[in-house]
């Protein structure tokens, strides 16, 4: 066990890496709304190991945007709570790759509503797509799954790049 005197909340116990910056430069927010203050790094590496987690920002601005990317691209292995990751996602699994290739639909959706010179027409266009999407999201379990997962799948599963 390493000693966590003088790191920040969001350290996890068995991560020997030290802080970066303030201890209160963020706060990460589990889905019960119980948090922690942490420094930009650990409070990354919390973030990314909960389900449904968020983060805002504390003592630092933009630390919270710099965090939540950080987040998105931390790799299994630097997370923290291991309790608290997602499951193993099947991707032979059809309700799975129903709700990637609705996540890419709307994808290309967004970037079709950007360039529409009828505002309502792309609302109308956005929202059937986004509950689309947040439906086969739900169908397959995967709600709770981090954006930056999320997109990382579609990615690479449908070769799609937002």
């Amino acid at each position: 066990m390493t000693n966590t005197t003088r790191r920040c909340a969001a350290a996890h116990p068995d991560d020997p890496t030290p802080c970066v910056g303030p201890h209160d430069a963020v706060l990460v927010l589990d889905r019960n709304n119980h948090g922690a203050n942490g420094c930009e790094h650990h409070g990354a590496r919390l973030l990314a190991s909960l389900v449904g987690g968020r983060v805002v920002s504390g003592s630092v601005d933009g630390a919270a945007i710099r965090v939540h990317k950080a987040a998105g691209a931390t790799e299994p292995s630097q997370r923290s709570h291991a309790e608290n990751r997602h499951p193993a996602i099947d991707m032979n699994d059809p309700l799975v790759l129903t709700a990637l290739q609705a996540v890419r639909r709307h994808f290309a959706t967004t970037r079709a509503a950007l360039s529409e010179p009828d505002p309502g027409q792309a609302e109308a266009a956005l929202a059937a797509s986004s509950r689309e999407a947040h439906d086969a999201l739900a169908a397959a379990g995967l709600s709770d799954l981090p954006n930056g997962i999320l997109l990382r799948l579609v990615a690479t599963r449908l070769g799609y790049q937002p």
